[in-house]
């Protein structure tokens, strides 16, 4: 799981998963290596590639020099390591995945599990002191801004570093950008957290998503982005720029 060569699936512009990495990238401030690779395998070419960190090696290497408990936890399909509370009888039961460590004994999955306990108990409460509130209000300005139909409820990872929840890392957008024709994927309008699918969805995000001072930071924080990384201008010139670095590689794939 060091590193991971990602293929397109149904991406046919071949630029999403690149475009929508960068993009999160430039939110944390933090350079990330990923870009495009030509597979071949014994001499047969197999198409372009996105050669990329793996989330779990990316977090490894973070807290490498950091004492104390720290996991990465995945909100995904099961079987679950874990299961939350059912918070809320209309929406699921939040199930997680513990990415790192690898190996866990049972002393640090029953802390990891009270973590988690607490984690959902403190946001129902509407007490915030338990996350990064920051790098949730960047997740979700992010997963909306590129209609992500599986953001929330699939592929996203939850750090605990330093005492604290934060969403640090981000992973598969073929189903973004308007690719998907299910739950309004393709339209510009209306939001991904309190769509159609919303009870599939963890019921803590509905608290953070209606919370006021969620709402005030988005706004806020929104309103800097648009200013450079989300201006039209930067937005369109990223696109042109990936796609014309690599149309010749692009061409070559489908061909």
């Amino acid at each position: 799981k060091k590193n991971i060569l990602t293929s397109f699936y149904v991406d046919k512009s071949l630029i999403r998963n690149k475009i929508c990495q960068d993009l999160f990238s430039l939110f944390k401030n933090k350079e990330r290596s990923i870009d495009y690779s030509h597979l071949i395998i014994n001499d047969n070419y197999e198409g372009l590639y996105l050669l990329c960190e793996h989330p779990e090696e990316d977090f490894k290497n973070s807290v490498e020099n950091i004492s104390g408990l720290s996991f990465l936890l995945q909100i995904d399909r099961g079987p679950h390591d874990f299961e939350g509370a059912k918070l809320n009888p209309n929406y699921v039961r939040a199930g997680y995945h513990i990415e790192y460590p690898n190996k866990v004994n049972n002393f640090h999955q029953k802390k990891i599990n009270k973590k988690i306990i607490d984690f959902e108990q403190s946001i129902i409460a509407q007490d915030f002191s338990v996350i990064d509130i920051n790098s949730f209000v960047d997740f979700i300005i992010f997963s909306e801004l590129i209609k992500n139909t599986d953001a929330y409820r699939l592929n996203t990872y939850l750090s605990f570093i330093n005492n604290k929840f934060s969403i640090d890392y981000v992973w598969d957008f073929d189903l973004s950008c308007g690719a998907p024709f299910y739950n309004d994927g393709f339209s510009p309008k209306n939001f991904v957290i309190n769509s159609d699918i919303k009870t599939a969805l963890p019921y803590w995000w509905q608290i953070l998503w209606s919370s006021e001072v969620f709402q005030k930071k988005i706004k806020e924080r929104y309103s800097d982005l648009r200013k450079n990384i989300l201006s039209a201008d930067s937005l369109q010139n990223r696109v042109n720029k990936i796609y014309f670095a690599n149309k010749e590689s692009m061409d070559l794939n489908f061909e």
